[in-house]
């Protein structure tokens, strides 16, 4: 089976032992998974270079992990993606082991068209200033990833790489996951960070989160949501976000009709708890009680039993769905006369009753969120007034 054959392979490279049995199984294109590890006995140079030159002539893989490589497995692998096409999906997992290899993987990835998945798992030391803005300036060219993380189990990522960060994320267009755990950015640095996220139109889901983040960053991440459009997962923790923050959330939770998932908490571990009094967090869980109708996953700064809440959400889940199966049996009744689902405004109407008290946005005909198609033809017959007396 094709677990068996990634098995297989791991065993081979990981002990270091029978280097032609993992070259063979990679020469042989049936395997889609490989995970390569060193903990106990790392691979020598003889090991490391059949890995290489199999994983470049291979037409089958495409995930790739590398659990505490060893600066010489590292190397050689980084070399190897200079001439693999087939790769989707890389993660370095553990040990930094080589900061030169980072570099070449970064450089390397600037030109790569075939990857679309990069994950960074480091569990020990900082990330040099030099492999951080590397990696941003890879951002800035790469056309081909969607998902990109960087995340820290004892460590963190300077200033100078997250200003060349947020330099590279008001340029990218394709990234669609964005998360990166443990940094140590400047007000300043911040400031650019939220602009940046702002104007971005690709991202789908942000997770950020450091002990260094407070009200201050808090408030800003809550007027990006405000102004960003694509955003649908959205996680921001540190153990200084306090009331202030979750007052300026209350605002955009008002207005956001984007979001899907929504966390705020002290950790990485979303229970962890911030900063907040029980009246704030109870202000935000009004909203999603009484106006919100897009999030499904919801924790705001501490942990509040409260059944309401996910009956809020269940709704929020449900709604889309029951929108939906409306519009599709509207578009095969030919009745059009009084009470028609057929007939757009009885339609919203029968939406709206759905919606909770407060909620501000309409379902368009078709079941999902947005500009009802009233409004949009309000819209339009309102510029078209405009054009002719101009």
């Amino acid at each position: 089976s094709t677990r068996f054959r990634w098995l297989s392979m791991s065993l081979a490279v990981t002990m270091g032992h029978a280097t032609h049995v993992a070259a063979d199984i990679l020469r042989a294109n049936v395997a889609t998974s490989c995970r390569v590890t060193s903990d106990m006995d790392p691979p020598g140079l003889a090991t490391c270079r059949a890995f290489a030159f199999a994983l470049v002539h291979n037409t089958s893989l495409s995930s790739l992990c590398l659990q505490n490589p060893g600066p010489s497995l590292a190397i050689f692998c980084a070399e190897a993606l200079r001439h693999n096409r087939t790769l989707q999906h890389l993660c370095w997992q553990g040990t930094l082991g080589s900061e030169q290899a980072v570099i070449m993987i970064a450089n390397t990835l600037k030109l790569n068209v075939t990857l679309s998945s990069l994950e960074l798992r480091l569990t020990d030391g900082r990330l040099d200033e030099i492999c951080g803005i590397a990696l941003a300036d890879m951002l800035c060219c790469n056309s081909s990833l969607e998902y990109f993380a960087m995340t820290f189990d004892d460590g963190y990522v300077g200033d100078r790489t997250c200003l060349r960060i947020a330099e590279a994320l008001a340029q990218n267009t394709t990234l669609r996951t964005f998360k990166m755990e443990y940094s140590d950015m400047s007000v300043e640095t911040a400031a650019l960070m939220v602009k940046a996220l702002a104007n971005n139109t690709s991202l789908q889901e942000l997770v950020i989160g450091s002990d260094t983040i407070d009200d201050q960053m808090g408030i800003m991440m809550a007027g990006m949501l405000k102004r960003n459009v694509s955003l649908k997962k959205f996680q921001l923790f540190g153990n200084a976000l306090g009331d202030e923050t979750g007052l300026a959330m209350v605002n955009t939770l008002k207005t956001n009709m984007v979001l899907e998932s929504f966390i705020l908490s002290g950790g990485e571990d979303i229970i962890t708890e911030c900063n907040m009094s029980e009246a704030v967090v109870g202000a935000m869980q009004d909203v999603l009680l009484q106006q919100n109708v897009t999030l499904r996953r919801f924790f705001a700064g501490r942990y509040m039993e409260d059944w309401a809440a996910d009956e809020a959400l269940e709704r929020n889940e449900r709604l889309p769905r029951e929108w939906r199966k409306l519009a599709q049996l509207a578009r095969v009744v030919h009745n059009t006369g009084f009470h028609s689902l057929k007939e757009l405004h009885f339609r919203q109407q029968v939406f709206k009753f759905f919606l909770p008290p407060l909620c501000t946005v309409s379902p368009c005909a078709n079941g999902t969120l947005g500009l009802s198609d009233f409004e949009v033809c309000a819209k339009s017959e309102a510029t078209k007034t405009e054009m002719c007396h101009a």
